[in-house]
């Protein structure tokens, strides 16, 4: 199986939180993994969905307000038999993750 890496967001100096988020893929483009450093807050928003799969996730240093824009934001979409089909990223606020962020 080939496996593809790309990397979102850079180290920096002037950041001490900020880090290389490498997420790879599986032949069919599919999310496999997605690795955070360990102080990272994750919110969750399951919208309107009544299963376990979240529609919104969020990733920001622990202790990031949900009003600053320094969340990665992910956002899914599911196919009729709750498998991922896409998955859309926007750098915003947690407080925009559903108004205003765009996704790309």
């Amino acid at each position: 199986m080939a496996i593809r890496v790309k990397l979102y967001r850079k180290v920096t100096e002037s950041d001490p939180y900020s880090a290389v988020v490498p997420v790879t893929y599986n032949d069919q483009g599919m999310l496999e993994t997605v690795m955070f450093p360990s102080d990272t807050h994750l919110e969750v928003d399951y919208a309107a969905r009544v299963d376990t799969q979240p529609v919104y996730q969020g990733f920001a240093p622990r202790g990031t307000l949900t009003s600053a824009p320094d969340w990665l934001l992910f956002k899914f979409t599911y196919d009729g038999s709750s498998r991922v089909t896409k998955r859309e990223i926007a750098y915003d606020s947690w407080d925009n993750h559903d108004t205003t962020a765009v996704y790309t």
